[in-house]
């Protein structure tokens, strides 16, 4: 099961018709402690159903009926031998979506007419959003990244080995390959033996290789304006950044082979290396918004935020972790209203605006209160005009 996506995540934010139930939950990955996640889900779920009961929502039958595929997660064993940090469950009528995520949630359960999606802002936020690509000369792989996510991106017909480069030319050596067993990944290694040259002797085929990697690189990931971090051997990684016209290298490498280790664990040591980059983003913008405080293009108003988020305004946005502002919106009168309590129809204006803020390629950062840019309040943004 994948982490949330921003389309996922979109979905979920326009999806819900009717009741909609937010299930937030610590999970314990080890031990005997583990037994008692299915307990926990079925005390929350329990929650749930007295919540409905209580607002008059719908009737008991109807309220078993939407529950019942998290009733039914209760006892799905296999599913609760695979768990990371915290568990993320919605459902609406006609959606039902689960989420092990490496946040640790604490135990939330919110029962509205949309779904509550705040606590899941930290795995969109700007925690990170970078490229990874890895490079050796048997496979060459390309990332998308955050802290917490990673995600292939497809090369398609781009070589992605020396053996796609060699051979090719006349007068070329010839090439044989012989396997040498099973890599780290499950795939089949080779060695190469060329006559006419040194075995090692590959500069030209992997400048060709190089050459195309970084076409194909830069036509995915350069709109996007996304750093980009290398990782591999030292000779590749030089190599590359002499012939790389990618703007947005980062300036340390990873020198690893990827190929060895699993996706995650390279997700994890490549934020150890860039993660630096993004904690300096939030302090610029943070200066920033301080900066333009009293010119109109910063602001700490929820009233001024939301309707600037849904426009597309808001170019970075400081949400402070664990706040809420009750209230509700209305989009096509741009008329808010906030209220002292989550009764009534009311939801979080906070999750609303950093919702629409990253729904229009804004940055959002979560941070402890103390760390919104205007001391005392809630919310900060910084606009794009």
């Amino acid at each position: 099961m994948k982490l949330i996506s921003i389309e996922e995540f979109q979905h979920l934010v326009e999806k819900p018709d009717g009741v909609s139930v937010s299930i937030y939950m610590p999970t314990e990955i080890s031990g005997k402690e583990t037994q008692q996640n299915a307990i926990r889900l079925k005390n929350l779920v329990r929650r749930a159903d007295q919540a409905i009961a209580e607002q008059r929502l719908m009737r008991a039958r109807e309220a078993t009926d939407l529950l019942r595929p998290v009733q039914e997660l209760i006892d799905d064993v296999p599913f609760w031998q695979h768990q990371r940090e915290g568990l993320a469950v919605f459902v609406s009528p006609g959606l039902f979506r689960r989420y092990r995520v490496p946040i640790r949630f604490r135990e939330l359960v919110e029962v509205k007419n949309h779904f509550h999606l705040k606590p899941l802002l930290r795995l969109l936020s700007c925690d990170g959003d970078f490229g990874i690509l890895s490079l050796n000369r048997k496979s060459v792989r390309l990332f998308r990244s955050t802290r917490f996510r990673i995600d292939e991106i497809d090369l398609g017909d781009t070589p992605t080995s020396v053996i796609d480069v060699m051979g090719t030319g006349p007068g070329e050596r010839s090439l044989h390959l012989r396997s040498a067993g099973s890599s780290g990944r499950g795939e089949h290694s080779a060695l190469f033996h060329g006559h006419g040259r040194g075995d090692e002797d590959l500069t030209p085929e992997l400048r060709r290789l190089l050459t195309a990697v970084d076409r194909s690189v830069c036509s995915r990931l350069r709109a996007q304006s996304m750093p980009l971090l290398l990782v591999g051997p030292e000779e590749l990684l030089s190599l590359y950044r002499e012939l790389s016209g990618y703007p947005d290298l980062y300036a340390e490498d990873l020198k690893i082979n990827a190929s060895e280790i699993r996706d995650d664990e390279l997700r994890e040591r490549a934020w150890s290396v860039i993660g630096p980059l993004f904690k300096r983003e939030e302090a610029r913008l943070g200066e920033r918004f301080r900066q333009l405080s009293g010119t109109g293009m910063a602001s700490s108003s929820l009233s001024e935020i939301v309707p600037a988020s849904h426009d597309g305004r808001v170019e970075a946005l400081f949400v402070a972790r664990g706040r809420y502002r009750w209230g509700q919106y209305d989009a096509d009168a741009r008329a808010l209203e906030l209220k002292g309590d989550p009764g009534n129809g009311a939801q979080d204006l906070l999750d609303l605006a950093a919702v629409q803020t990253l729904l229009h390629q804004g940055k959002v950062f979560v941070v402890e209160p103390e760390n919104v840019p205007n001391d005392g309040a809630p919310i900060a943004a910084v606009y794009r005009y």
